[in-house]
């Protein structure tokens, strides 16, 4: 799939990359706000996906396809003919969707590996843990149930408790009504791994109280490396707090700290993670290969990875034994020749995993490094121990 030229700034890791959204804009179909109605607009939008080759943004806001449209449009995009588009994005705001449509939504989420954002309202509770697990075997990196106001139980009884998703970094419950008895779920999964993918997590005018608010800055002080942007904005209203009083500026303040510790921990380790690639290359791909000579030959392999963990003090001993264990594979490899690579845009993705991270490089190549840092699950900080919070419900 082609990826734009676009340079944006990577709030996670400190990087900068480009988007996932594809460069020609005949990929998009925005139909917000159309008139789609129900199977006749489901019928519509299928009608313009045949029309073209590859549709990779897909925008239906504040539409009315219901279920029967809902189910119609993802039962074609779960068709071979419907499985050409590629789609990274799927707006489904305000379209009255219950029990049938969420299911049909889960159907086509599972084992999808092309759409990373969903924008959704007006969920089903019935359904919410299908759609759970169906979140966790995809590609999904972003998820906004914002201004659900009926999911707010829900979130907390089914979805977080069973959302283990490697691949989400945005959750977005703004405005879903989220009770103070639904802090521990947040908190939970907030200081647990089944979160360390989670960079930015969105909680505005949620009436949890200012002492609430207070104690999630807390726990994200103590068990939290990963989450670099947090908004709770208008949560405090309900104690007549607002936003720019004194105990609101001196929350801030708390929280800018830690989130600019965690983007500082996490480009340390993007960095470091890119570093100790670029020497377990040679370190590891001479065992099983008769190239074994000197002192090295009479070395264990455990020895050495041991020894190339001083090159990366910043990463967890899992995160180091995943980035030997892909510098070991030699399937893994960039295909060129003697000399060292350049920056040149004509050289295959995985050629810019060589170069130094100090280096510049072009846009593809911080592509190339960002997925890899994902695939490798270095794009965050990880510490070698967590601290779970289980707070009483």
């Amino acid at each position: 799939m082609n990826l734009p030229s676009s340079v944006r700034y990577d709030r996670r890791t400190g990087l900068s990359i480009r988007s996932i959204l594809p460069s020609h804009v005949r990929g998009r179909i925005d139909k917000q706000d159309a008139g789609l109605y129900g199977v006749d607009g489901a019928h519509r939008v299928i009608q313009l996906l045949r029309m073209n080759n590859s549709v990779y943004h897909l925008v239906l806001s504040h539409n009315k396809l219901g279920n029967a449209g809902c189910v119609m449009l993802f039962d074609y995009l779960r068709s071979e003919e419907g499985k050409r588009h590629e789609i990274v994005e799927i707006s489904l705001n305000a379209n009255c969707i219950g029990d049938e449509g969420l299911l049909a939504i889960a159907r086509y989420l599972e084992n999808n590996k092309s759409l990373t954002t969903l924008f959704l309202q007006h969920g089903a509770e019935l359904v919410m843990l299908r759609f759970t697990l169906a979140i966790n075997n995809s590609n999904l990196q972003i998820l906004s149930f914002t201004n659900n106001a009926n999911l707010g139980d829900v979130i907390a009884s089914t979805l977080l408790p069973n959302l283990s998703a490697r691949n989400l970094n945005e959750l977005h419950f703004s405005g879903c009504s989220l009770k103070p008895t639904a802090m521990p779920a947040i908190l939970s999964y907030i200081t647990s791994p089944r979160a360390l993918s989670l960079h930015i997590l969105k909680l505005n005018g949620n009436p949890f109280g200012m002492n609430l608010v207070l104690r999630v800055v807390e726990i994200l002080e103590r068990c939290n490396w990963s989450i670099t942007l947090l908004e709770m904005h208008a949560c405090g209203h309900s104690e007549g707090i607002l936003d720019g009083s004194d105990s609101w500026r001196d929350y801030d303040r708390r929280l800018s700290v830690i989130l600019n510790r965690n983007r500082i921990f996490g480009k340390k380790t993007a960095e470091e993670a890119l570093f100790l690639l670029r020497h377990a290359r040679p370190a590891l791909l001479a065992y099983g290969r008769g190239q074994n000579k000197g002192v090295q030959a009479r070395l264990p392999p455990e020895l050495i990875i041991y020894t190339l963990s001083f090159l990366a003090p910043s990463l967890s001993a899992a995160q180091h034994i995943r980035v030997c264990s892909y510098a070991g594979k030699g399937d893994t490899l960039p295909s060129f020749g003697l000399s060292m690579p350049t920056a040149s845009s004509h050289q295959p993705i995985a050629t810019f995993l060589w170069l130094n991270s100090s280096q510049q490089v072009t846009p593809r190549g911080e592509e190339a490094r960002t997925a890899w840092l994902r695939q490798v699950e270095c794009d965050r900080y990880e510490p070698d121990q967590f601290e779970f919070i289980i707070e009483p419900q």
